[in-house]
C-alpha cells in the first residue's frame, strides 16, 4: 500500500492520466498479491473494493489545480475561510451560507 500513497503523492507532477495507469499497474500487482493465501488478502481486497467504487473520481483532484487532495487538507481548506471570515465580520461563529454557497 506505500507504494499506492506514492503514486498518488505524484511527486513527479506526472498527467492525470500518467497517475491513474500507475495506479492501475499497483492495484494489479495487490490483486495478484491478494489471489494468494495470506495474512494480508482480505485487506487488499477491501483496499481494491473501495478504491474501485471510487473510480475516475479518485484521480479528478489532478485536474483540477488547486484543488485539496486529503480530507485533512479539504478541512484545513473550508476551517482557514471559516476563521477569516469571523475576523472580518467579528461574529464568534461563521455564518453557515459561507461555507455551503461560498461569497455571493
Amino acid at each position: 500500500m506505500l507504494q499506492t500513497a506514492q503514486v498518488l503523492a505524484n511527486l513527479g507532477d506526472d498527467t492525470p492520466e500518467t497517475v491513474e495507469r500507475q495506479f492501475d499497474r499497483v492495484a494489479q500487482r495487490m490483486e495478484q498479491e491478494a489471489s494468494r493465501d495470506g495474512s494480508l488478502s482480505e485487506p487488499l481486497r477491501h483496499f481494491l473494493k473501495v478504491s474501485t467504487s471510487y473510480g475516475p473520481n479518485l484521480f479528478e483532484t489532478y485536474r483540477v489545480p488547486g484543488l485539496p487532495r486529503t480530507n485533512n487538507d479539504l478541512e484545513h481548506f473550508f476551517g482557514s475561510a471559516r476563521y477569516h471570515e469571523r475576523r472580518i465580520s467579528g461574529r464568534k461563529v461563521a455564518a453557515p451560507s459561507t461555507v455551503i454557497r461560498g461569497q455571493v
